[in-house]
């Protein structure tokens, strides 16, 4: 398992497998915080058939010790630095945007990097393999069986600080179509859930079956941005209705009586 490689070698980066020392990435990029003068506590949710677990952590500045140095500093940085620049403004106000293949790629390709840091910090069984971070970082996009929408989320700028990131990993339903054949693939799947200001992206790891196109649950209001065979020429964003997160609820009631809480201690 993942888990047990990375305690048996600590000083093995995932990504490009070289024995460096690790060094701290943050789950949630640190420049989103920057957007924000208080982002307030993180929402986290795990939903399973066994139940919704959820926690929350203090900081939008949480971190883990998964990459290398020199990816840390590295490509990393650098794609970091490419989607804060188009991102970072339909984050913060909803700004309209058009994104060409390219901006969807990149797009997709962060999002699935964040997806993997998020799975750091969960408890197993985790939602991506050990082996999906050497191929991101091997083919600099994510690898092939890989779902990702983006969507505008019900969130707004004004809503309670608790609200603006909310990370959930929850159990969507699917079907997959067969190419050539009238026959469909149904089933249900963990998928990575990233509510981030108006937007929200999911990362669903799909099938590995050559051909086989993949569509969660709700696709009326996301719009797939990966694999690029299900990329438009131009995507205008926000497109349909927003995409409601019935986890936030919970979630909000755990934040604000944390926050509550703390104004009478």
């Amino acid at each position: 398992q993942g888990a047990n490689r990375k305690a048996l070698d600590p000083l093995l980066c995932l990504f490009c497998l070289r024995d460096e020392t690790l060094t701290l990435e943050h789950v949630v990029p640190d420049w989103i915080g920057e957007l924000f003068d208080d982002v307030g506590p993180i929402g986290h949710a795990v939903v399973r058939r066994t139940g919704t677990h959820l926690f929350i952590k203090d900081s939008i500045k949480q971190e883990v010790r998964v990459p290398c140095k020199d990816c840390n500093s590295g490509w990393m940085s650098r794609l970091e630095k490419r989607v804060k620049r188009k991102l970072g403004p339909m984050i913060f106000n909803g700004q309209p945007t058009k994104l060409d293949r390219s901006a969807q790629s990149l797009f997709a390709t962060w999002a699935v990097k964040t997806a993997m840091m998020h799975n750091a910090i969960l408890e197993p069984p985790s939602l991506v393999p050990d082996s999906e971070l050497h191929v991101l970082y091997k083919r600099g996009e994510p690898g092939d069986g890989y779902f990702v929408t983006i969507g505008r989320r019900e969130a707004t700028a004004t809503s309670l600080p608790a609200s603006l990131v909310n990370l959930f990993v929850r159990t969507a339903k699917y079907h997959a179509k067969v190419p050539g054949s009238r026959f469909s693939i149904a089933g249900e799947m963990n998928t990575f859930v990233l509510g981030i200001g108006f937007v929200v992206f999911e990362v669903a790891r799909g099938l590995d079956i050559p051909g086989v196109s993949l569509y969660l649950e709700s696709d009326d209001v996301r719009t797939p941005i990966w694999p690029p065979k299900l990329q438009r020429a131009s995507l205008s964003w926000p497109k349909g209705a927003p995409y409601v997160m019935n986890e936030r609820a919970d979630l909000d009631a755990l934040l604000r009586d944390k926050v509550e809480r703390r104004k009478r201690s």
